[in-house]
This record gives C-alpha cells, sequence and structure tokens, in this order.
C-alpha cells in the first residue's frame, strides 16, 4: 500500500467522490438523453432511470398481462361450455 495514494476523509465524503462512472453519464444505455424532463428518480431520490425506458418498460408488461388475461379468459370460458356439454 502506498501512504502517498491515501486521503484522510469521512464517509460521506467518500462516497460523494466516488462516481463509479454513472454520475456523469449523459445518456441512457438506449441512447436517450438524461434531461431533467426525462429522468426519474428512484424512491430513496439516489438512482435515476429513463423516463422513456421505464415508459416503455411498463407499456410491454401491461400489453403481455393483457395477453394473458385474455387467454385465461378464453380458457375459463371453454372449460365451463365443456362443463355444460355445449362444446
Amino acid at each position: 500500500m502506498n501512504p502517498a495514494h491515501l486521503e484522510i476523509t469521512n464517509q460521506w465524503d467518500h462516497v460523494d467522490s466516488a462516481t463509479f462512472g454513472n454520475k456523469d453519464k449523459t445518456h441512457c444505455p438506449h441512447g436517450y438523453e438524461y434531461t431533467p424532463e426525462n429522468i426519474s428518480w428512484n424512491k430513496n431520490g439516489k438512482s435515476r432511470e429513463c423516463r422513456t425506458c421505464k415508459y416503455a418498460r411498463n407499456l410491454r408488461y401491461q400489453q403481455r398481462r393483457k395477453q394473458v388475461f385474455r387467454q385465461e379468459c378464453e380458457e375459463g370460458f371453454r372449460r365451463i361450455l365443456e362443463k355444460r356439454g355445449w362444446i
């Protein structure tokens, strides 16, 4: 260990100085720019997310859920018809 590389600091200053590369990023992984209008902050206020990507992910999730719900309804309706002997 090289003492010249060490710095006396408290925990909070150390965490603030450590960017880990995310603090300086200007675009999300899909290429959308991080602007105040396009950033959604986590509940703890420490992590950010691209609103465009978040909206697209939620839309895909809702479409999958709608498809699964439709299939479950069709299967349930088919079982009722079969139980009654109508098909």
